[in-house]
């Protein structure tokens, strides 16, 4: 009680001016604190909404922007994106398969081939998700759907093919020609007739050995202790022998046991590959036989690592599949709709190199020459195939072996009978030296004389070669013409080639003959008989004849597959021209390229970047450097 008192008479002593000083100052306090949260709190307004705008548009808006529209159906920035980056994926994987081809090849071909690609990925993205949502919509309105397991099998026999199927069964072949029992026993014949032989000739030395035996007791006849030395000679071959022989059955021992090791080791080898083919023989050939648990841990092991790296997730990658198999059953379903029978014309022709003989050759048959007249005319001249120059060249080969045969033997003989003729002299000479009574000094005097004789004679050789020599090198010289500029070759005044009648559709005739649109629209409204004018294609200029026409002839099987399996390709090229497509700036959503993708890419084409070029004028311009010792040595020359 007496706090409270003394607290009251406190706040009576405060004086009126202190009071009203206090509340001033509180009164400016609060005011101070509203006037800071008043800027305050409009500034954490802004600054949430700015966050959450930000937010909105990275997170919703943005990866909902259109960066095209097929038909009212939007392709978005998010789509877009996620395609950039499994696209990314792909392309490093598909360089570093090509890798060591181009490397073999030339170094430069996988730079280039990774640069275009790398700069065209975001391009092709757009074009291949436009082709994707039109093939989609095609599909859809023909009630055709792509199921999830659908899905799943496409990619066991796409992707997964060689982890979860066993490899289709190989064709059966014939197999390499095994050593027969016939041969084991014409060899077990051979080594027979080499034993037998050997038992003769074993023979013939054991007579010879007792005749030479004989002759020997019959020389020394009383010479016990020689006969003693030849009975242990013989006892030591004896034993030598015997030792040769347990040697020889050591050795086949040996090689018998080697043989066992072979033949065990052989047996293992088989063990094992019967083993990998009893593997290989359990997995199942049919996607379907696939168990799911099997295929969720494939897509574990191999594909989960990609999708991370691409920064999508497995439902993402099984729709970038999923439009895969939209192309492949819209393909099937337009390939049933192509017609089996097309006009067709069946068409020879004559090929050229230039267009003026191609147009002597029209002008002929407007004159009234018949096809036959100016294909003979003008058509490709005869000349013999290269086996047959081969064959020729063979045989004067053959020709000039045997005549340097015939020489080589003929000198042989002529050496031979030199030979003779140099022994019947020397012979003829020694018994001369015999009887001769010319004393030894008169003979090395002769001999002296005829060696100086010689030497002068070589010396007059030698210098007549020398001066042969020079007078063949001055000659050759003066025989070599000057160099003259080659005259430039004129076009052959015939056809290269002379066509086969074939039946072509228009199709057929634009990819075989390298015709375009205009040119082969001409050929096909010429009549039966017809020829045409001279009409250029990608190999050269034609001289068409159209033999006959059909408007509605069956297909050549392998035409019509060719057109089944561009079915679909051949619908986009005509949608891309009445679809509906719009398409807008994406330049600015193109996501950076991640570490990942540089370093890999640098890799790949950093092993195989060009040789920097030369600096010429660089070269050029600048001086070479003086060499003091030489230009001292030319200035005290001079």
């Amino acid at each position: 009680m007496a706090k409270r008192v003394s607290k009251r008479k406190q706040e009576k002593v405060l004086s009126p001016t202190e009071m009203r000083r206090k509340l001033l100052i509180e009164r400016k306090h609060r005011a101070e604190s509203r006037a800071v949260f008043s800027v305050l709190i409009p500034v954490l307004v802004l600054l949430a909404g700015f966050l959450g705008y930000g937010a909105y548009a990275e997170l919703w808006r943005t990866p909902r922007e259109p960066i095209a529209r097929v038909n009212d159906e939007a392709i978005t920035t998010g789509v877009f994106q996620k395609r950039i980056g499994w696209e990314r994926v792909q392309l490093i994987n598909s360089l570093e398969n090509i890798r060591g081809l181009a490397l073999s090849t030339d170094p430069s071909f996988i730079t280039n081939l990774a640069n275009q690609q790398r700069s065209g990925l975001a391009s092709n993205a757009v074009d291949q998700l436009i082709d994707e949502a039109m093939i989609r919509q095609e599909a859809e309105s023909r009630g055709i759907t792509v199921s999830d397991r659908e899905v799943r099998n496409y990619i066991i026999s796409n992707t997964l093919a060689s982890v979860l199927l066993a490899p289709p069964p190989t064709p059966a072949s014939e197999e390499p020609d095994t050593p027969t029992d016939e041969a084991a026993a014409g060899d077990e014949a051979a080594a027979g007739d080499e034993a037998a032989a050997g038992d003769e000739a074993a023979a013939g030395d054991e007579v010879a050995a007792g005749d030479e035996a004989a002759a020997g007791d019959e020389a020394a006849a009383g010479d016990e202790a020689a006969a003693g030395d030849e009975a242990a000679a013989g006892d030591e071959a004896a034993a030598g022998d015997e030792a040769a022989a347990g040697d020889e059955a050591a050795a086949e021992d040996e090689a018998a046991a080697g043989d066992e090791a072979a033949a065990d080791d052989e047996a293992a080898a088989g063990d094992e590959a019967a083993a990998d083919d009893e593997a290989a023989s359990t997995k199942p050939t049919d996607p379907d036989e696939v168990t799911d648990e099997d295929f969720d841990d494939a897509v574990k092991n191999y594909l989960e690592a990609q999708f991370t790296t691409a920064n999508i997730d497995r439902a993402e990658y099984f729709d970038i599949v999923r439009q895969a198999v939209y192309r492949e059953k819209l393909n099937t379903a337009l390939g049933d709709e192509i017609e089996t029978t097309a006009p067709q014309a069946n068409l020879d022709y004559l090929l050229f190199r230039d267009k003026a003989t191609a147009d002597a050759a029209t002008a002929a048959l407007s004159d009234g020459g018949s096809w036959d007249n100016v294909t003979k005319t003008f058509g490709p001249r005869d000349e013999p195939s290269p086996d047959e120059s081969a064959a020729a060249d063979d045989s004067a080969a053959a020709d000039d072996s045997a005549a340097a045969d015939d020489s080589a033997a003929a000198d042989d003989s002529a050496a031979a009978d030199d030979t003779a003729a140099t022994d019947d002299t020397t012979a003829t000479d020694d018994t001369t030296a015999a009887d001769d009574t010319t004393t030894a000094d008169d003979s090395a005097t002769a001999d002296d004389s005829a060696t100086a004789d010689d030497s002068a004679t070589a010396d007059d050789s030698a210098t007549a070669d020398d001066s042969a020599a020079a007078d063949d090198s001055a000659a050759a010289e003066a025989a070599t013409p000057a160099p003259t500029a080659l005259p430039t070759p004129e076009p052959e005044p015939y056809a290269f080639e002379l066509g086969e009648a074939t039946w072509y559709t228009r199709d057929a005739a634009l990819q075989r003959l390298g015709l375009n649109d205009a040119n082969a629209d001409k050929v096909f409204e010429l009549e039966a008989g017809a020829t045409s004018e001279a009409i250029q294609g990608s190999r050269g200029f034609y001289v068409i004849r159209v033999i006959e026409k059909d408007e509605a002839r069956e297909l050549e099987a392998a035409d019509l597959e060719a057109k089944r399996s561009a079915a679909v390709d051949t619908w986009l090229t005509d949608q891309r021209l009445s679809a509906d497509i719009q398409r807008f700036a994406y330049e600015d959503k193109i996501p950076a390229e991640p570490a990942w993708f540089i370093s890999s890419f640098e890799q790949i084409t950093g092993s195989s970047l060009s040789l920097p070029t030369l600096d010429v004028p660089t070269i050029v311009t600048s001086q070479p450097p003086v060499d003091e010792g030489a230009a001292a040595g030319s200035t005290d020359g001079g």
